[in-house]
């Protein structure tokens, strides 16, 4: 065989052939009969065929032969035997000299793949001598290949995973194939040697191996913080609930439903952690942090009990909480609380009731600015009435002040007040209703916040024993950003927007209409952490659905609000 080139010399000798086929055995006439028969298994190479007439290889006879060597599974070696062709033909008799003509025929049974013919011309089958040819329709069927990976995956649901090892098995002529895997899935965790094999609609198979690692998957904690509170069990709950992985890193936060219940779900499971709780002002909490083993599948119960801290109620009056912010921002006389403290117990009432989930208590609105000394100022001008005042402001006055003394801890909101049995939380909320509705009594608001400040009891009957019971906590946590819903809302014609920043940074207030139209900017400048509110005033604007968006640094939020006219 002299291999094609697009340089070729006018002169080659048959000892400079590129490749040699010889004869394994003597007088073997290897080469009688030489062809180039196209591709006949489909390879995308082409094969050649050659003829020995007479031969002696297989039997002791002298039938001929003819040898099949496929193309483009070389380099071939320069030398090459008859016997390591890839298929031999061989005649049926003896001195039928099969072999005696052969060639390639093209595509005979039109499956894409070249035939053959060889002929015997002394084939005595049909009578003397009377010769035969036979047609081979060569499409030569190549088994699948397998290919495997090792696979590592999370354990899911009964902690076991769903894997397959294969990575991209395929059958080289195209034929449909069948995947199996033993054993097959799903794997439990830990790690499993699997074995995969190909099988093409010819039968024809391979497999391969490889492992599929499961590790550890998913588990829960659950559990149900109850109260215990003046023989009373029924507060309204939404207890901050945070967990903490080995190294202390916060991973999973919630807060308790009403009734006290709280699952967080999606934890890894084979660690520990650390849950603990924020318990709402007046309470303590059974432990501050307890440890759980998450396990696969399953959901670890962790229960807190929170209980009444004992405090002697002794609320401050009205000019108590006057004189400490007067001296605070610079006026006569001695104070007994002096700014600093003021300022954490206003953010106290912003954190704990402005931001309330089941019933919003907003008198005392931060200022926009953050700044301890404006927050001062905000309270003062609450407390501070001068002239003829509406009792919508009398009322605000003391509800502040009363929000003070639960802050200061001078009176637990879990005190019993009145003679029937309400509580401290239940005159809040009762009377913070009262104001909020502008058909309200709020006259009854003032006098009982007045009373409780005074630290006189309420007549029975006066705060309704149905007022839903709210242990106030603080829903916000001091390292995160929040946006909370403007109140009133739905608004006419203005609303408080109130948000927290866990550190100083720029920040971005903007309100938007339904079309997406900005319709201004709020707040656009450096702000320190902690609570801020403004005011947008929608007097310029028609009714419809707007929305505000908090930008900052690291956080970005959007809600809407609606404005009735």
């Amino acid at each position: 065989v002299f291999l094609g080139s697009s340089v070729f010399p006018t002169v080659r000798t048959a000892s400079t052939a590129d490749i040699i086929f010889e004869s394994s055995v003597a007088n073997g006439w290897l080469g009688t009969i030489v062809s180039g028969v196209g591709d006949v298994n489909c390879d995308g190479a082409h094969d050649l065929l050659i003829s020995a007439t007479p031969w002696d290889y297989a039997s002791p006879n002298d039938s001929g032969h003819a040898f099949l060597f496929l193309g483009g599974f070389g380099p071939y070696p320069a030398s090459v035997s008859a016997s390591s062709a890839d298929i031999v033909f061989t005649g049926e008799s003896v001195g039928d000299l099969f072999g005696g003509s052969s060639s390639g025929v093209g595509d005979v049974n039109g499956d894409g793949c070249e035939d053959i013919i060889i002929g015997a011309p002394k084939n005595d089958a049909g009578g003397a001598d009377a010769g035969r040819a036979y047609v081979y329709t060569c499409n030569f069927n190549q088994p699948p290949i397998a290919v495997c990976q090792d696979i590592t995956i999370a354990a899911g649901e009964n902690c076991t995973a769903d894997a397959s090892i294969d990575n991209g098995s395929f059958d080289p002529d195209g034929d449909l194939i069948t995947i199996t895997q033993e054993p097959a899935s799903p794997y439990p965790i830990g790690t499993t040697l699997v074995s995969l094999t190909v099988t093409d609609d010819n039968g024809s198979s391979s497999t391969c191996e490889a492992t599929v690692t499961v590790t550890e998957g998913q588990g829960n904690i659950a559990g149900t913080v109850s109260t215990f509170c003046n023989g009373s069990s029924d507060y309204d709950l939404a207890v901050p609930i945070d967990v903490f992985d080995s190294l202390g890193t916060l991973v999973a936060s919630t807060n308790t439903a009403s009734d006290g219940s709280y699952q967080i779900s999606g934890l890894t499971s084979g660690q520990s952690y650390t849950v603990g709780i924020i318990p709402p002002l007046g309470f303590s909490a059974d432990y501050d942090g307890q440890s759980a083993e998450v396990t696969c599948g399953n959901t670890t119960t962790v229960d807190f009990i929170l209980t009444c801290v004992e405090i002697t109620a002794n609320p401050r009056t009205i000019g108590f909480w006057k004189h400490q912010l007067g001296v605070a921002l610079g006026g006569n006389g001695n104070g007994q609380v002096d700014a600093a403290t003021l300022c954490s117990y206003l953010d106290m009432i912003a954190g704990h009731f402005n931001t309330n989930e089941i019933n919003q208590v907003i008198v005392y609105v931060p200022p926009t600015s953050g700044v301890c000394a404006d927050k001062l100022q905000v309270a003062k001008d609450l407390l501070n009435l001068k002239g003829s005042v509406s009792m919508t402001s009398r009322a605000k006055q003391q509800l502040t002040a009363l929000l003070l003394n639960v802050a200061a801890g001078y009176i637990s909101q879990t005190e019993i007040i009145s003679a029937d049995g309400a509580t401290v939380s239940q005159a809040i909320t009762y009377c913070d209703n009262l104001i909020d509705d502008p058909n309200g009594d709020h006259e009854k608001a003032k006098t009982i916040c007045d009373d409780i400040n005074n630290n006189i009891q309420v007549a029975a009957s006066v705060v309704p024993l149905n007022t839903v019971n709210i242990a106030y906590r603080n829903v916000i946590r001091p390292d995160e950003y929040a946006l909370l819903q403007n109140f009133p809302n739905p608004f006419n014609p203005a609303t408080e927007i109130i948000f927290h920043l866990p550190a100083a940074g720029q920040v971005i207030l903007e309100v938007f209409n339904i079309n997406g139209q900005k319709v201004t900017t709020l707040i656009n400048g450096q702000l320190e952490s902690g609570f801020h509110s403004v005011t947008f005033d929608g007097s310029a604007v028609a009714s419809g659905i707007y929305f505000y968006r908090l930008t900052s640094e690291e956080f970005v939020e959007t809600k809407k609000m609606l404005l009735l006219k």
